[in-house]
């Protein structure tokens, strides 16, 4: 497996690329080559990019997404050179699918996917990138996860400034698709690392209302968009996202942790997401602290490092670029230095599944995925690399920032708080000698569960046993 980054401006400078890469005897002879385009640019004539090297890549497989350009205007990526990535495969074969979602259902396209898979012996993991709502991706692999393959990619950004239309490519370039690379082979290794790096901190806290998949209406019954106003004392105007966007939602499912952030917000006092979320689930808001995240990266590359991958795939989000500022490429950096050929793809969402299904559409994250084909072994993926220095050592600088000390002090006592509340709740809704909820409890449970019965128009009952 061989790996090669190239960058360029213009549809000329392209054409130079794709011969040099149609005369390379990797091309020639490679069992699978696969073509990554990630475009910054606002102005690209991306049509023609993408016809002109399907037209004349004709063995390879190209996908690929318009890049998020959601940082402050200082730092907008709008002039940067357009990525195409190569990786020649000599033992792993290509399988591409192109579903245009104008004419097709989440649903109808996995399904088509889950029967392809019953034909495909060896699939080892699968790529997707897609320009689609949350609810269609949702639907869609929900069809096949059961096939217990390790799934990665990106949902397609936008410049959120000139509001360019945020595209797919594969075999054409579309603003509603779904673009699928399923990696067959019996010598292919696969290495993932989802890595977050924000901090919870406050009151863990439900969703106790949603319409759709990706739009929360009630928290702990009241309006979603209060819980801006009550922490972090931001209202809903024209700079909402902006104000919010550094403090994501952090959400447990089973051992991978997933953020989610505010794409906007509705008159009724309910938060739109970029990703899927479920009534009944629980979160914690989070911020951001450079050292962590950059902790988070470290432990990454300590685990690629150790694989040796021979091609590698970064999957950054522009809300973690956005916060990181003039340092977003420190995410990105670390990974380069040792594998200098590495895609990088920056959108509003990472996909991150593991064999087992756990993950789902990440937010504020950077997915790292490593590959190679040297001889078998086992596949490495790490849900959720959250790094949260343990140490008791105290910091020996002369001078600590102030925010720095006051970030410190909130989550200490925000672990603090939680661990008593937990504890004083046992004490307050069980009774002492059997174990189970006391009376003051049950009330509390019967008005929670009217007042959700209520909000959602459901019936509800109640039945009394004697034991």
């Amino acid at each position: 497996m061989i790996q090669k980054k190239y960058t360029f401006h213009t549809l000329d400078e392209l054409k130079d690329i794709v011969y040099e890469i149609t005369e390379d005897d990797n091309y020639k002879t490679a069992s699978g080559v696969l073509l990554q385009m990630y475009n910054p640019k606002v102005d690209a004539d991306e049509e023609a990019f993408v016809e002109y090297i399907n037209a004349h890549c004709i063995r390879g497989i190209l996908i690929g997404i318009t890049c998020a350009n959601i940082a402050d205007e200082k730092y907008d990526i709008k002039d940067n050179p357009v990525e195409l990535n190569v990786t020649y495969f000599q033992k792993t074969k290509l399988i591409e699918m192109d579903f245009d979602m104008h004419d097709a259902t989440g649903f109808v396209a996995g399904r088509i996917i889950n029967e392809q898979l019953q034909f495909i012996p060896n699939a080892k993991c699968m790529q997707i990138c897609y320009s689609c709502n949350s609810l269609v991706i949702h639907s869609f692999v929900n069809e096949f996860r059961h096939h217990n393959l390790p799934m990665f990619g990106a949902k397609a950004g936008r410049s959120i400034r000139v509001l360019n239309s945020d595209n797919v490519y594969g075999k054409r370039v579309n603003n509603n698709g779904i673009v699928v690379v399923i990696f067959q082979s019996e010598s292919l290794g696969l290495y993932m690392d989802n890595c977050l790096g924000f901090k919870e901190i406050g009151l863990e806290m439900m969703v106790t209302k949603t319409e759709g998949d990706n739009v929360i209406s009630m928290i702990d019954n009241k309006p979603a968009i209060d819980i801006y106003s009550k922490y972090l004392k931001v209202r809903p105007n024209k700079f909402f996202v902006q104000n919010v966007c550094e403090f994501p939602l952090i959400f447990h499912r089973n051992d991978c942790i997933i953020a989610r952030i505010p794409s906007g917000y509705g008159e009724d006092g309910s938060i739109r997401l970029i990703s899927d979320v479920a009534k009944g689930e629980t979160f914690r808001l989070s911020y951001g602290n450079e050292d962590n995240l950059s902790n988070v990266i470290n432990k990454s590359i300590k685990g690629i490092q150790d694989f040796k991958p021979e091609a590698l795939f970064l999957f950054q989000c522009g809300n973690r670029a956005r916060f990181l500022k003039e340092k977003a490429s420190n995410d990105t950096n670390p990974y380069i230095e040792i594998c200098p050929e590495a895609s990088v793809a920056i959108g509003y969402a990472e996909l991150f599944y593991t064999e087992s299904g756990t993950g789902g559409a990440l937010n504020s994250a950077l997915v790292a995925v490593g590959l190679t084909e040297n001889g078998p072994q086992s596949n490495v993926i790490r849900p959720c690399l959250n790094y949260i220095d343990e140490t008791d050592e105290l910091d020996d600088r002369d001078y600590i920032p102030f925010v720095e000390r006051i970030l410190y002090f909130l989550e200490t006592t925000s672990l603090e708080l939680d661990a008593m509340n937990k504890e004083l709740g046992k004490i307050a809704y069980t009774d002492q000698l059997t174990k189970i909820y006391n009376r003051w409890e049950l009330e509390n449970k019967l008005e929670e569960t009217l007042k959700t019965s209520e909000i959602n128009n459901t019936p509800s009952c109640l039945i009394f046993m004697d034991i």
